[in-house]
């Protein structure tokens, strides 16, 4: 009889002891996936770092046709020169500074989580101040410069695509604000200021919509609030 009871004793601690040990390899089982895992995002993050253009603090870019363009919405909301671009957020602001041929500029629905997205919004007059709206070393492309951009990617009936999707430009559909100060085209168009007018109270933008190919040229009032995008070093008239 003792010996029985010697032999189940033997048998419950060797099966504790299974158990006990069966969980201490679940454990390091689950933190050795956790540091891999870990590892992985480290890996993952310094390699993304290593591939990032321009890390030096300023705009992401990217080369096309030939020039370094933003490959984000502009988001600035002081002149090159250090004075604040005049910020419109209600609808009269935004009228009071059109009437004043001012520039300005504002959030898309006035939701600042709408800037983190899209960048900010701008009148023609911002665009077109000589303070300068573009950061130092970059200005606002023309008429011209963005034409030659979309040639390059296939011309008006096709660059679209490209400049939404595949050519890193990110052309994000942040829509617009229009005279009246109301807001429109989010999720459905991306619009792009040039430098160059068409008038006196027009000027050049481009628009490309969240599906389709084209890239649209259209003549519009200098009062509407549109993205912005730069271009690095000399600027080409037109």
């Amino acid at each position: 009889m003792g010996g029985q009871k010697t032999e189940v004793k033997r048998l419950k601690v060797a099966a504790f002891v299974g158990a006990n040990n069966g969980k201490k390899i679940i454990m390091m089982s689950k933190n050795y996936s956790l540091l891999v895992f870990c590892l992985f995002l480290l890996l993952f993050s310094g390699l993304t770092a290593c591939i990032t253009p321009y890390a030096d603090n300023g705009p992401d870019s990217v080369i096309l046709a030939g020039r370094e363009w933003m490959a984000k919405n502009l988001d600035v909301e002081r002149y090159r020169n250090g004075d604040p671009v005049r910020h419109a957020a209600t609808e009269e602001e935004w009228r009071d500074a059109i009437a004043k041929e001012e520039g300005a500029w504002c959030y898309y629905e006035n939701d600042e989580s709408n800037g983190k997205r899209y960048g900010k919004l701008y009148n023609w007059y911002a665009v077109n101040d000589p303070k300068g709206l573009a950061p130092e070393g970059w200005y606002i492309p023309s008429d011209t410069e963005w034409q030659e951009l979309v040639d390059e990617l296939g011309g008006d009936e096709a660059a679209g695509s490209e400049l939404r999707e595949r050519k890193g430009f990110h052309a994000i559909t942040a829509g617009s604000r229009n005279c009246l100060g109301m807001f429109y085209g989010e999720g459905m168009y991306s619009y792009f200021w040039t430098s160059s007018e068409a008038g006196q109270y027009e000027a050049w933008d481009r628009e490309i919509a969240a599906s389709g190919n084209a890239v649209r040229k259209i003549k519009v009032n200098k009062s509407i609030g549109f993205s912005v995008r730069c271009v690095k070093g000399r600027k080409v008239n037109g």
